[in-house]
């Protein structure tokens, strides 16, 4: 039996996927199986356990992200599963992070049902046909994981989303990661709310914004960001925030 996992907390959004795979005018080979999740926490213990010929997953999900998904398949699942990822954004940029993040395909919403098919069907084939090759794509060269470098002396990995920084090594959420970096490629710099909020949450709500006021706190706390440490993360009055460095660091 074939067997389909799905992330989208949208239910009509799911319903629509799962009748393109199941109610489409291409005959599967064997039985086939489509369980939907719109919970990113739920299928992950699911895929912890149980084994999918193939993922399709949803970037935005309120508990868990489908990028968070496709990160923990790539790095800790032995056995090869193609993954699709769904998204309504068409930037190039984006797409093109998709793809070196580990996903096989992605499809832009809304995305026509048949083509959906396809590409499910001529994935697990390709699996099925050449598993030893698709093995090979689980486990990627620390080029293809990502990039490892140093932001005024700390070392930021962004496969493993942590950062060494004062003889300790942290891991962080991978929002967490992605502010503390941008913190750290802007070091001296004023960044505007709504500039972080757009790069981080993509959005900008009061609701986005409780949230980042929440992860400065967090990362202050995470990374030891204190005066006494050589460091001061601080809003700035009416406009954002900014962290500065007292020590001597090369910037790499």
């Amino acid at each position: 039996m074939i067997r389909i996992a799905v992330l989208d907390d949208n239910n009509t959004h799911s319903q629509m996927v799962e009748q393109a795979l199941i109610g489409g005018p291409h005959n599967w080979d064997e039985p086939i199986e489509v369980l939907s999740f719109e919970s990113g926490v739920a299928l992950l213990e699911r895929i912890k356990t149980e084994t999918f010929d193939c993922i399709i997953l949803d970037r935005v999900v309120p508990d868990m992200s489908g990028d968070v998904i496709l990160q923990w398949v790539r790095q800790y699942r032995k056995q090869y599963i193609p993954v699709i990822m769904l998204t309504s954004r068409k930037s190039g940029q984006e797409l093109v992070e998709l793809l070196n993040a580990g996903a096989d395909e992605y499809m832009i919403k809304p995305f026509y049902p048949d083509e959906l098919l396809v590409r499910v069907k001529r994935l697990i084939d390709r699996s099925k046909i050449a598993p030893q090759q698709a093995s090979l794509q689980a486990h990627p060269t620390q080029a293809e994981r990502g990039q490892v470098y140093t932001l005024h002396g700390a070392v930021f990995d962004d496969f493993n989303l942590t950062v060494d920084h004062a003889s300790q090594l942290i891991k962080l959420t991978e929002r967490e990661y992605n502010l503390a970096k941008l913190l750290f490629e802007n070091v001296g710099i004023n960044l505007s709310r709504e500039l972080i909020l757009q790069r981080i949450w993509n959005k900008d709500t009061k609701e986005a914004g409780r949230s980042l006021t929440t992860h400065i706190h967090l990362i202050r706390d995470k990374l030891e960001l204190t005066v006494d440490n050589g460091w001061a993360l601080r809003p700035v009055y009416g406009f954002g925030y900014r962290l500065d460095s007292f020590n001597n660091h090369t910037h790499t």
